[in-house]
């Protein structure tokens, strides 16, 4: 049962449904017992007929922390079915930590006696990270020349705490990464700021400190990305070219500055810039009517940078940013996922 927010009736009901217990029509015709002692009454016929032919049932609940104390309760009565022999039905309880807590609560504590085996799962170690990878990756179809080497296990594990989720979101991004670069291989400076992004909202501490680029190129502004991006694109190194010609450019908020959705602007229509709501203050000018260079100073004017006059691309490395330009189309754009100045062609 994944969905444990029922009441008894509805619990009782869900269980004859995966047991595939037929119920028998109600006075009105209608299929269902209509009540308690009914479902209960067809659960028991159920698991002695099943016991009789030598089947084992059992029960599972996720999420089981989100059961009331009442509906918690009805499973305990359940396992009152028996024969002279053994219990008809086992019942395996699966939940977050707060499950402890609510089985400890006075009003559960014959559920709680009913408890034979209670097993924590902690965080993963070093190695378990390592080896959860690994099996992930293989059930993914990966082989020969994994894309995240066994080598970043320890940083893996020190980012996510061990913790199976955080790991899965972790590797996702920076997979994405990786490919991104057009890197065979997740590195660790790809790792760091994939988690960066995905872990973006916890204390710098569990985190090493990163330093977020700036990456700015291209001529007119076509549309623009909102800019929660966390890819340090190489300096110097653009993307192989794709069938859809688009010169693209984009754009992450330098580190200590707040990141704001940019709206997005359409030479051909301006008012698309008023539907972006929230969305960082419009530049002074069209984008569509700026060169190259006002084009540029715009784009960093929206985090609070001011390019320099001439070749801003030549003085932005002075405030830790670099720029990049390259050729792709909407998809790589949204990969990217970074503000953007596009040239449509």
């Amino acid at each position: 049962i994944f969905n444990p927010k029922l009441t008894v009736e509805e619990l009782l009901l869900t269980i004859c449904d995966e047991f595939r217990i037929a119920l028998p029509p109600d006075a009105g015709g209608a299929v269902g017992l209509g009540g308690v002692k009914g479902y209960v009454d067809a659960i028991n016929a159920y698991l002695l007929a099943s016991h009789a032919q030598g089947n084992n049932n059992v029960l599972v609940i996720d999420e089981a922390q989100n059961l009331s104390a009442q509906v918690l309760e009805q499973p305990r009565l359940l396992t009152n079915l028996e024969t002279s022999e053994r219990k008809l039905l086992q019942i395996i309880l699966i939940g977050q930590p707060e499950l402890r807590t609510i089985l400890a609560r006075p009003e559960l504590e014959q559920l709680a006696q009913r408890v034979i085996a209670r097993y924590h799962l902690g965080p993963l170690s070093e190695a378990e990270t390592g080896a959860y990878v690994a099996h992930r990756l293989s059930v993914a179809g990966t082989h020969a020349g994994s894309p995240i080497p066994l080598a970043l296990a320890p940083l893996i594990h020190r980012l996510t705490g061990g913790v199976p989720r955080r790991i899965n979101l972790l590797c996702d991004r920076a997979l994405l990464g990786a490919y991104v670069e057009n890197s065979a291989q997740v590195t660790p400076k790809i790792l760091r700021r994939a988690a960066q992004e995905v872990f973006a909202g916890e204390p710098a501490a569990a985190r090493a400190p990163l330093r977020w680029p700036l990456v700015a190129g291209g001529v007119l502004a076509g549309a623009a990305i909102s800019a929660a991006a966390w890819r340090a694109v190489p300096h110097g190194v653009a993307p192989a070219p794709v069938p859809v010609r688009a010169q693209a450019v984009a754009a992450a908020a330098p580190a200590g500055h707040p990141v704001k959705p940019v709206a997005a602007v359409a030479a051909s229509a301006a008012s698309a810039a008023s539907a972006a709501a929230g969305a960082a203050p419009a530049p002074h000018q069209p984008l569509a009517l700026a060169t190259q260079e006002e084009a540029l100073r715009e784009l960093g004017a929206l985090w609070g940078q001011q390019l320099p006059a001439g070749e801003p691309c030549q003085g932005a490395p002075k405030l830790g940013l670099r720029c990049y330009t390259g050729r792709g189309g909407v998809y790589e754009l949204r990969l990217l996922d970074r503000p953007a100045i596009v040239a449509l062609h």
